[in-house]
């Protein structure tokens, strides 16, 4: 089965990451010397915040990627017929970027928005998907955001749900708290370097296992969105 183009997107961040660790391995000291200190934290603390913001995009990516994918289906799908979360995340996230503007964008007057709340009303009264009102872990991609925007489309409990996969990618069995807590603590560590610049006290052993764990989940939520969209677009038609 063929990955996401944001799978694939998200691919080269991650070795990206990786290289960065590599040229730690390969050309200072470990713990670095007073002299090296600052080229390995750059180099520790730019790993650990390039994989997390490659693994919010892949999920932002992802879900409007899937959601275009629905919004196209032949016969097309009836928007009564979809999971009552995904049709209510369609219909407020539509309208709340109409009054609010984009993420990361400035609102705007009243008068300007106006335009926007007209398009969305659109969109609302003749119940078309908006691919735009799906993802946003608000820049914190860690375990509630995740199981979050994923029950925003119809997947609940998705931690339960993709761990047998998930355990084969990983290359072994995991208790089943393990891809929440270990997602929480690769996020606090971005969260301590971007906030606080502590990039030294990241290993390198860390920074390898982050970005094989975030390739292994990503991969799983790519295959667990594959199987759950298809389901939906067979049975909403």
């Amino acid at each position: 089965m063929p990955r996401t183009q944001a799978f694939n997107d998200f691919i080269p961040v991650l070795r990206t990451a990786r290289e960065l660790v590599a040229i730690d391995s390969r050309d200072f000291h470990d713990p670095p010397q007073p002299a090296e200190q600052n080229s390995v934290r750059g180099l520790r603390g730019g790993s650990a915040v390039l994989m997390v913001a490659g693994f919010e995009a892949y999920l932002d990516d992802v879900l409007r990627e899937f959601i275009e994918y629905t919004r196209s289906f032949a016969p097309a799908v009836v928007f009564s017929s979809l999971p009552d979360q995904m049709r209510v995340k369609n219909v407020f996230g539509t309208l709340e970027i109409a009054l609010k503007g984009p993420p990361y964008q400035p609102a705007g007057t009243k008068l300007s928005r106006l335009p926007a709340i007209h398009a969305a009303s659109t969109i609302v009264a003749n119940e078309n998907l908006n691919p735009e009102a799906f993802g946003g872990t608000a820049g914190n991609p860690a375990k509630v955001a995740v199981r979050e925007v994923l029950k925003s489309v119809g997947i609940a409990d998705v931690y339960a749900q993709i761990k047998p996969r998930f355990e084969t990618k990983w290359g072994a069995p995991v208790h089943d708290s393990f891809i929440g807590d270990k997602l929480d603590e690769i996020v606090r560590r971005r969260h301590r370097v971007a906030h606080r610049a502590e990039a030294l006290s990241i290993s390198r052993q860390d920074l390898r296992d982050g970005a094989k764990f975030l390739r292994a989940l990503a991969e799983t939520i790519d295959i667990q969105l594959g199987y759950h969209f298809r389901r939906v677009c067979r049975i909403s038609r």
